[in-house]
């Protein structure tokens, strides 16, 4: 792999992801509750990705500008696109 690549998770992935490592040590149901929640509506709401960047110190600074340009490119459709009513 020569840079940095992404690929596109589905809410289900998403919320997986949220919920493996957000924080799981508290054990008041109700905080559970609120952060499941919370993890749903970002899950629905956010694009979501799986980013691989090459383990290539080399190839460390043309990861970095590709990961920047992922992200630009992200911010810019998302003011582009009209908002959802």
């Amino acid at each position: 792999m020569e840079s940095a690549c992404r690929t596109p998770l589905n809410g289900a992935d998403c919320l997986k992801r949220l919920l493996v490592h957000g924080f799981g040590e508290i054990s008041i149901k109700t905080a559970w509750a609120t952060q499941f929640a919370a993890y749903t509506s970002i899950a629905r709401a956010v694009p979501s990705y799986d980013l691989v960047v090459p383990d290539a110190l080399p190839r460390l600074n043309a990861s970095v500008a590709a990961v920047r340009e992922m992200i630009a490119e992200q911010a810019f459709q998302a003011v582009s696109q009209p908002a959802e009513t």
